[in-house]
């Protein structure tokens, strides 16, 4: 502090010594002025000092007009400003939709016999052929009851055929055979459902596909009833979807059949076609359900579950083409263009990204050709007038 204060002593002292050697030169009453000036207290002078300094930077305004301020930064180093011509072009809008995949024909395998896990014939994700056995259930009771079926089948038979027989000699009564006929039914039936039973001890692959998730192990009990009989989850192998949800504006721009595009995130395109599009929108989302059939790489398959984007050429329009860095943003964060008029006059126009494309974006809401401000359009505002 006490540096501070002989620092700033020594400063007025070496105005004053200044002032003296200019004063030489001036009249009477201005060297007078001077040196009443220089017999001041320290603290006074330094007080004059900083009064007539902040007087003169208040009042520069009044007599250094600043209206032209803006137009001479834009001549000076600290600032500059860009324009650029643009003219509308044709411009193939593509409609690009977030998409996750998942298998066209996915389902949950599941017991329909109350049985014990006794084997685990495949592995998951293996790949299987329709048939193939996935889950071995224990079969010993199933041969026994297919054994006792079998062999209520064929008395059934037996006693059927000897009281049709009776009867055709008017031996038997009409209510006997009708019995016999009903216990053979019977018989028929409990055998089918023994030999359903009997096959239904091993789990075999319904389509050619993969078995993603098993979820028993050996000596698990599956119990139908209870819904403890889960075996695990099947699905395809080629056919894959990609499914998105399209917002309404978007969703009328859309065809089932239509070819279009998915996008993996290594950058991969794979073919695809619309499949399936809802008709009835998410209640909660207000976004309709798009499907998309995707002809799946055999070396590189598409997984269940992977993220994806789908993209479609949906319509030609006139736009223009924009670096991104030129667009603003309004108080309300609405998007806008800078642009100049024939008078030179800066004006910001409302636009709408339509597209984009090696970093520059494609806008509409503008006129047929135009001047933009693609430099220096954070320092204009509207009504700025550029020199010529």
């Amino acid at each position: 502090m006490q540096k501070n204060k002989q620092d700033v002593m020594l400063a007025l002292h070496n105005i004053c010594s200044y002032g003296k050697k200019c004063v030489q030169r001036l009249e009477p009453s201005a060297k007078s002025m001077w040196e009443s000036f220089c017999r001041l207290k320290a603290s006074v002078r330094a007080a004059i000092i900083i009064l007539a300094v902040t007087f003169i930077w208040i009042f520069s305004g009044l007599i250094f007009p600043h209206h032209n301020v803006a137009q001479e930064k834009l001549h000076g180093k600290q600032t500059a400003y860009r324009l650029a011509s643009s003219i509308e072009q044709n411009f193939q809008q593509v409609l690009s939709l977030a998409a996750i995949t998942e298998a066209e024909k996915q389902i949950v395998l599941k017991a329909e016999i109350d049985a014990q896990v006794t084997k685990l014939l495949a592995n998951e994700g293996q790949f299987l052929k329709q048939g193939d056995p996935i889950v071995q259930l224990e079969v010993q009771n199933k041969n026994e009851a297919l054994a006792r079926a079998k062999a209520g089948l064929q008395q059934a038979q037996i006693e059927a055929k000897a009281t049709k027989a009776l009867y055709e000699k008017k031996l038997s009564s009409a209510s006997a055979l009708a019995a016999s006929t009903a216990g053979l039914k019977n018989a028929e039936a409990a055998y089918k459902q023994a030999q359903m039973d009997w096959k239904h001890t091993v789990i075999r692959a319904p389509f050619d596909g993969f078995i993603d998730k098993i979820h028993v192990n050996v000596g698990d009990y599956m119990q139908t009833l209870q819904g403890n009989a889960i075996i695990g989850t099947f699905m395809s192998k080629n056919g894959m979807l990609a499914v998105a949800w399209a917002a309404e504006r978007d969703v009328t721009s859309l065809r089932e059949g239509k070819e279009v595009q998915v996008t993996r995130f290594n950058g991969q395109s794979l073919d695809g076609v619309i499949k399936f599009i809802a008709r009835i929108a998410d209640p909660k989302t207000h976004t309709f359900r798009v499907e998309v059939l995707v002809h799946n790489d055999e070396e590189n398959p598409l997984l269940s579950g992977e993220a994806v984007a789908i993209r479609m050429p949906v319509r030609k329009i006139m736009a223009h083409k924009v670096p991104s860095s030129a667009l603003t943003l309004d108080v309300k964060g609405g998007l806008g263009l800078k642009v100049v008029n024939n008078d030179r006059v800066v004006a910001t126009m409302a636009v709408e990204i339509v597209g984009e494309e090696d970093g520059q974006m494609w806008l509409t809401g503008l006129p047929t050709d135009l001047n933009m401000v693609v430099l220096g359009h954070s320092y204009l505002v509207d009504g700025d007038v550029l020199p010529e």
